[in-house]
């Protein structure tokens, strides 16, 4: 976990306050989607394009354990069980939502 989130939990865990972190991998978003679908948004009346060009390359999850990416409900998932009463004594960490990467 980070040096933050750990002092954060060990100076106000006296005080019944909990301090953890999310650490996410990859999650299909709308910005994790290829580029050549067209996904944009407007910023000051410029259309930006959304998306990891591909140059019509399908993607590679070989370096995932699980072989995909994560969807938003997963990692959502995280979030509401570290803000949930199953995690009332869970504090000072860093949850990892990566599929597996990274072990």
């Amino acid at each position: 976990g980070s040096g933050l989130t750990k002092t954060v939990a060990k100076e106000w865990g006296r005080f019944g306050i909990r301090c953890n972190a999310v650490a996410f991998g990859l999650i299909e978003t709308r910005l994790t989607a290829a580029k050549e679908e067209g996904a944009a948004i407007k910023v000051n009346g410029q259309e930006v394009k959304l998306g990891i060009p591909t140059a019509g390359h399908a993607p590679s999850y070989a370096h995932i354990p699980l072989g995909r990416p994560g969807h938003p409900e997963e990692a959502a998932g995280a979030i509401l069980f570290l803000a949930g009463p199953h995690s009332a004594y869970v504090s000072g960490h860093c949850l990892e939502v990566t599929g597996g990467y990274g072990i």
